[in-house]
């Protein structure tokens, strides 16, 4: 009896210890990224690099493991204003995360959709660009809760683990995007990619 106790109680230690790295955490993210783009009928037409904001939301699963989707829009003037050329990027995929202290350091991958469309007096040329991108950065917690959304007055003390907003991060990051195309296929959309900005961890 005593041995069978045992073994209950090493599994479910064992259960709670494997069960404790699955989590719930969503996350916003806002930032401002730049891009660098191969395509050299961009840079002669347009220009070869753009800075932008963007937007998206994660989804943090496990201790070790996030969702990402993310997505901006933005456009550039060419010929003199005779033609325009609108890009919307739209990133999703996943990323191994790696706490230490205050620093979180991220290594992700996934599948990057670029709609364009190029305009013109005569005509309006528009595609998608399926590719891949590899991403990496670090994000830096600060020290930030939010007691609005959950007044003390109102609700009482706020711990940290119950507050609306649990943590403001910092991130600073970098991309490839690899556009999958053959000879002649059209615009090579691939670039490299900067990410300067902040999460909201939920």
């Amino acid at each position: 009896m005593n041995f069978l106790s045992v073994l209950f109680l090493l599994f479910s230690s064992e259960a709670k210890a494997e069960d404790s790295s699955w989590v719930f955490e969503p996350r916003l993210r806002f930032a401002v990224t730049g891009e660098s783009w191969k395509e050299e009928a961009l840079a002669q037409i347009y220009k070869s690099t753009h800075i932008f904001p963007m937007g998206g939301i994660s989804l943090k699963f496990h201790k070790n493991m996030v969702f990402d989707l993310d997505s901006a829009f933005y456009k550039l003037d060419g010929n003199l204003g005779l033609t325009e050329f609108k890009m919307q990027p739209v990133y999703t995929g996943g990323a191994f995360l790696f706490s230490q202290g205050k620093i979180e350091t991220y290594v992700g991958v996934g599948a990057n959709f670029v709609s364009w469309v190029e305009t013109s007096p005569d005509e309006s040329l528009k595609g998608t660009k399926l590719g891949t991108e590899a991403r990496m950065g670090i994000r830096i917690a600060s020290n930030y809760t939010s007691t609005f959304f959950y007044p003390p007055e109102q609700y009482g003390p706020n711990p940290r683990e119950t507050v609306a907003i649990k943590g403001i991060d910092f991130e600073v990051g970098l991309a490839q995007r690899f556009h999958h195309i053959k000879a002649q296929d059209g615009l090579n959309l691939g670039a490299f990619r900067f990410i300067f900005g902040m999460q909201v961890r939920m």
